[in-house]
């Protein structure tokens, strides 16, 4: 199971109500504005659009500032107080942990891609997020891909994600880079490049040597020998229709037939045929 990353305790937290001015929201947010997810566009008009019309109430939500002085929480706040011209109270506090935007609940929820983003991954924020998530989830389900796509096991939230990113020196990070770039074309079409991922990262925690050569062989399909199992997972993949797709069903079944044939490859044994039934347990990866 994932450790959390320890942090540091809060230091001395300040707050007070300041009247902020557009020429103060600008300095705001020029000041140390690389924590903040990307903007959205909508959420400034629509309140941009309340405080030019004078229907903006002050509701104590801060203006959030952390130990290092940077801006966490209230980029969207601020840009609406610059687009309406207008001035208004809002209760601004300082001295946050640098890891509290993770757990802060706003109008605009944070998503696990917003998390990635804002730690600076924003090019394979997509891949790296689906990833974290299959991670951190099958840590609680002894690696059922299946219950970790449901989040039955138990829903990752946005600290477990920034946990899992910062896992191991930034391991995960790592295997989507490589899903997140067309080396993998075949692989992310297939299963798409978080889930990839995934695998890749699973099969790489049993014997890297033996993921590299079997990811390579499916995305390529060169030199394999007519009864190699993977050479089999190519040819149903390309040949069932039902796989071309990514509902549930689909990516469990295509999940189950990944890990059957990785099983297949390492114990030098061929497929004849693929078959995930129902009520079948996922196969465990060996």
């Amino acid at each position: 199971m994932l450790q959390p990353i320890k942090r540091s305790p809060l230091d001395k937290v300040e707050h007070r109500i300041i009247n902020i001015t557009p020429k103060l929201a600008a300095d705001y947010l020029e000041d140390k504005y690389h924590r903040q997810r990307p903007l959205r566009e909508k959420q400034v008009k629509k309140l941009a659009d309340a405080m030019e019309n004078g229907k903006w109430l002050f509701d104590g939500s801060p203006i959030r500032f952390d130990k290092d002085g940077a801006l966490i929480d209230g980029q969207h706040r601020l840009h609406a107080l610059i687009r309406s011209n207008r001035s208004y109270p809002f209760m601004v506090v300082n001295g946050l942990d640098t890891e509290t935007f993770l757990v802060m609940d706003t109008g605009a929820k944070r998503s696990s891609q917003d998390v990635c983003a804002i730690e600076g991954y924003g090019q394979i924020k997509s891949t790296l997020a689906r990833l974290a998530r299959l991670v951190v989830s099958s840590s609680y389900g002894r690696d059922n891909y299946i219950e970790a796509c449901r989040g039955r096991t138990r829903l990752a939230n946005n600290q477990e994600i920034d946990d899992a990113i910062k896992w191991r020196n930034g391991e995960l990070i790592e295997y989507a880079r490589i899903f997140n770039d067309k080396l993998y074309a075949n692989c992310r079409k297939w299963f798409g490049a978080g889930d990839s991922a995934y695998f890749f990262w699973l099969f790489s925690r049993i014997n890297s040597h033996d993921a590299d050569l079997f990811f390579s062989a499916l995305e390529s399909g060169q030199n394999l020998d007519q009864e190699s199992p993977i050479l089999a997972l190519r040819n149903k993949l390309y040949s069932d229709r039902f796989l071309d797709g990514n509902t549930l069903a689909q990516k469990f079944t295509k999940g189950a037939f990944l890990v059957k044939t990785w099983n297949a490859f390492r114990e030098g044994r061929k497929i004849t045929y693929f078959r995930f039934g129902e009520n079948e347990a996922f196969p465990k990866a060996v």
